[in-house]
């Protein structure tokens, strides 16, 4: 009786996003708390995380996005493997990324002067590679997919939840209003981005990964300025790192399936509506 109850409960499309939502606000709401409970961070008077020990906190945070995932895809009844985009080859979307990532590196590199002894580029690395794989299977294949592809929300909807939380998570990189509010545009443009790619290549979650990763990594190696907002001389070579992107992404699935059902979600009465 209970196993059938739970599982029409978790068949009805609005229980399962309003379980899911209520995950994410639980573990938005407690993250910080336990960060400072065991000693990761610390908060300045004028509320700006301090991290205590550089390492230690990585391997907290990628433990912490996956320990999330796993309990509640289990709870959810998903599949990880599947529903989260790992099943597919890694390499092919590295390499992608690390291409059509190279005008970052190569304007990155004119514009500032690089000190490799007081440049730790071993965490950068891993602080890199931590964000964009965390962040990736947590925000876009987790919140987005499952809003997306088992609640059956549209894009827009999906997008707008996880955007909401992927951009809060970025707030302690600032501690004013204005510049908070240009966080929160620029890391939500980032997420409807990222779950774009994610969408369109048929949930791959290893180009997003990828994107990621290199754009973080040479973003944060040459220091340009801090935080996600950055300034325009920096942006610039990152709108052509998205355009480039963007651009043969869209050239190679521009009739596939997925950009149908993209195409379906933003625009219901798309003159592909019937196609399943």
């Amino acid at each position: 009786m209970i196993k059938m109850l739970k599982k029409k409960l978790l068949q009805n499309k609005k229980i399962l996003a309003i379980a899911l939502i209520t995950i994410v606000v639980i573990e938005r709401f407690f993250r910080s708390s336990i960060d400072e409970f065991l000693g990761l961070i610390t908060i300045s008077t004028k509320g700006v995380y301090l991290f205590t020990n550089y390492y230690q906190y990585e391997l907290y945070r990628i433990i912490w996005y996956f320990t999330i995932v796993l309990l509640a895809t289990i709870c959810l009844r998903l599949s990880i493997v599947g529903s989260l985009g790992l099943k597919n080859n890694f390499f092919k979307p590295f390499a992608f990324s690390l291409l059509v990532s190279l005008p970052m590196l190569l304007g990155y590199f004119t514009l500032a002067t690089i000190n490799f002894h007081k440049t730790d580029y071993i965490y950068i690395a891993v602080s890199s590679l931590v964000s964009a794989f965390g962040e990736e299977i947590y925000f876009r294949g987790f919140i987005f997919g499952t809003l997306f592809y088992r609640a059956k929300w549209g894009f827009i909807p999906a997008v707008l939840v996880s955007g909401v939380v992927f951009g809060i998570g970025h707030l302690y990189q600032t501690h004013d209003f204005i510049s908070a509010l240009g966080i929160l545009l620029i890391t939500f443009l980032g997420n409807a981005w990222f779950s774009w790619l994610f969408l369109i290549t048929n949930r791959n979650i290893w180009l997003p990964i990828g994107m990621h990763f290199f754009m973080n990594f040479f973003w944060d190696s040459f220091a340009l300025e801090n935080g996600a907002l950055g300034g325009w001389s920096s942006n610039i070579f990152r709108a052509i790192t998205i355009i480039l992107c963007t651009y043969f992404v869209y050239k190679k699935y521009k009739n596939s399936p997925q950009m149908i059902f993209f195409l379906k979600s933003i625009i219901p009465t798309h003159k592909y509506l019937k196609v399943k």
